[in-house]
């Protein structure tokens, strides 16, 4: 296979609080059009006094074999500032993550220092909240520093929790709590303050940052909700370790 090198096609935003301007990037979510060959428009999450998402829309959309100078990259708008409020307008402290559910057309995001993830429309318009600051705990459903997310193929998202040493599957209608991976340690099946996850193909992958590891789990199936941690007795449910 020939190799080639990187080229850049395009760089956006500066330092500062305008519109389109960025402190503390967290992630990014790009959003497909509508035959999937191309990205229209790119989400961006900061924290660091902002703490909001960031709109951009990309004109025309970015295809394969496009060059720079052959699109554009403008600020379309922005939701959130700094706060715990669970009303509309959005507020956050430290949105870390945020991905694309395509099928329903609304984004997830973790609200780190909030202990929760929200789910909105692709506009920014609040749907619902799912854990709390005042909530924070280790139970089914409760978050602790909810950090990555990975959406599954059947609709439900495996959350990595900097705070609680695990992953957890919950369901994005209810938020109920479907599954549990991990506990605090550094054997095989432990995690340390797990920072990201995502999924290829049928595995699980999660950033093991306090142990310098990435592990793998097999992902998890099934819509039984778990509500004791006593059915997670030897460090996990609905998936193994690799």
């Amino acid at each position: 296979m020939e190799q080639t090198e990187p080229t850049l096609l395009a760089s956006f935003g500066s330092y500062g609080q305008e519109p389109g301007q960025f402190i503390y990037v967290t992630d990014i979510a790009p959003l497909a059009s509508a035959d999937g060959q191309a990205i229209e428009r790119l989400y961006v999450t900061e924290y660091g006094g902002n703490d909001r998402v960031n709109i951009f829309e990309i004109s025309p959309p970015l295809r394969v074999g496009m060059k720079a100078g052959d699109f554009t990259i403008t600020h379309a708008g922005a939701f959130g500032r700094f706060g715990e409020s669970f009303e509309q307008p959005a507020e956050f402290q430290r949105p870390q993550a945020i991905v694309i559910d395509t099928e329903r057309r609304m984004l997830v995001i973790s609200d780190a220092c909030n202990h929760r993830v929200g789910t909105f429309t692709l506009d920014g318009t609040l749907i619902n909240w799912f854990g709390s600051r005042d909530g924070v705990g280790s139970g089914p459903g409760e978050f602790s520093y909810p950090y990555g997310i990975a959406l599954l193929a059947d609709g439900t998202a495996m959350i990595s929790e900097f705070g609680n040493n695990r992953l957890q599957r919950i369901d994005l209608t209810t938020g109920e709590c479907l599954g549990i991976f991990g506990q605090p340690g550094r054997s095989k099946g432990q995690l340390s303050t797990p920072w990201a996850v995502t999924t290829l193909d049928d595995r699980v992958y999660v950033i093991d940052s306090g142990n310098s590891r990435v592990q793998v789990i097999d992902q998890p199936r099934g819509s039984r909700v778990l509500r004791d941690l006593a059915s997670n007795a030897g460090g996990g449910t609905n998936g193994g370790a690799h």
